[in-house]
């Protein structure tokens, strides 16, 4: 292999071109943008609901709404994080070095 077969290949990773890289960093960027955007939304969703519990359901009943809310949101992040580990490629458990 020369030089110059190493530096052709060095820049790129699995046959991609500098600008289909730099397309798919973009892509990422956004993808974690829009990610902390949600995060963002949801925590404020979340503190709107527990403010309407506390103003809009007696004092005896609150804990029990404050359970159903809490709940409701446990499930989701379970529903959703159980859909992401299936998607994965890898396995847990599994090494990629084989």
């Amino acid at each position: 292999m020369t030089d110059s077969d190493e530096t052709d290949h060095s820049g790129q990773a699995h046959g991609e071109s500098q600008r289909e890289q730099m397309i798919r960093y973009f892509y990422w960027g956004t993808f974690v943008l829009l990610c902390l955007f949600g995060v963002l939304a949801t925590i404020r969703v979340y503190l709107s609901v527990m403010e309407i519990i506390d103003i809009w359901v007696t004092k005896d009943f609150k804990p029990i709404f404050r359970l159903l809310a809490n709940a409701a949101v446990a499930l989701i992040a379970v529903l959703g994080l159980s859909v992401l580990v299936r998607r994965f490629d890898i396995p847990f458990g599994e090494s990629s070095d084989n």
